[in-house]
């Protein structure tokens, strides 16, 4: 698999990148709020598209990493939140292939990234 990062300047070229980093970014926002800690507590780390190349196709795809502020990751509140977080980034593309992978498996402070499979084309014939 291979993640493109997002990158500021990808924003002039393809406004749908900005609009779907604005969506991110406000759910894990308001997620962190809903907490009842600051707006600021899941960190969105890395944000951007996949791409995963095999014999005849081509699956595309978006991913987020964000991880839990280690001052905070052991609070039942901020967990919660995460999994939510979690929830709302896959409800973004209803139907499609989601997974879930952890950086440091068990580790409350490590990166987890979530991946969902957008689309699906044949490169050849």
């Amino acid at each position: 698999m291979i993640k493109m990062p997002f990158r500021v300047k990808d924003a002039a070229s393809n406004p749908r990148y900005l609009d779907v980093l604005g969506t991110i970014v406000k759910l894990f926002r308001e997620e962190s709020k809903s907490s009842g800690l600051d707006p600021d507590v899941l960190i969105v780390e890395d944000f951007g598209t996949t791409l995963v190349q095999s014999d005849w196709t081509d699956r595309t795809g978006w991913y987020v990493t964000y991880r839990l502020h280690p001052l905070y990751s052991h609070l039942k509140p901020l967990v919660e939140a995460a999994a939510r977080a979690e929830m709302r980034f896959n409800a973004l593309f209803p139907g499609k292939p989601a997974r879930r992978e952890e950086a440091e498996p068990g580790d409350p402070n490590g990166k987890v990234t979530l991946f969902v499979e957008a689309g699906c084309h044949s490169i050849g014939d």
